[in-house]
């Protein structure tokens, strides 16, 4: 994904009418860094002289919570998820994935490995 990378829809509803972004709380900040190298859509910048992170909101990917998850000091807040299940219901975007899956099934479709028969299995074990 691009630095320049920043989503204007979310399954066509406008990005900047979602709340969805994380909140550093500065005082439990220590400036590692990890959740900036972390964040897959380059949501977070570094401020070197105030050794804080920073969120460009409309940067941040609706659900993600990795730097959230990722922070040893637990300083990043995200959302509450029934925000984002509020969202679902209310724009009935579950009946939208499910046709879009359908519509697009070559896109979506993945090799997923066989299961294990049980002869199989008797020679792992052995």
């Amino acid at each position: 994904m691009s630095g320049n990378h920043c989503v204007k829809f979310w399954h066509g509803i406008p990005r900047d009418e979602i709340l969805w972004q994380p909140l550093v709380q500065s005082c439990l900040c220590d400036g590692c860094g990890l959740c900036v190298t972390s964040c897959p859509a380059n949501a977070l910048s570094f401020d070197f002289e105030l050794k804080l992170p920073f969120v460009e909101p409309m940067r941040c990917l609706v659900g993600c919570s990795i730097c959230a998850s990722i922070c040893p000091n637990q300083a990043i807040l995200i959302p509450d998820f029934q925000t984002l299940k509020d969202i679902i219901e209310c724009h009935h975007l579950e009946v939208t994935a499910r046709k879009e899956l359908k519509s697009h099934r070559r896109r979506y479709n993945s090799m997923l490995p066989q299961a294990y028969g049980t002869n199989d299995l008797d020679d792992l074990h052995n």
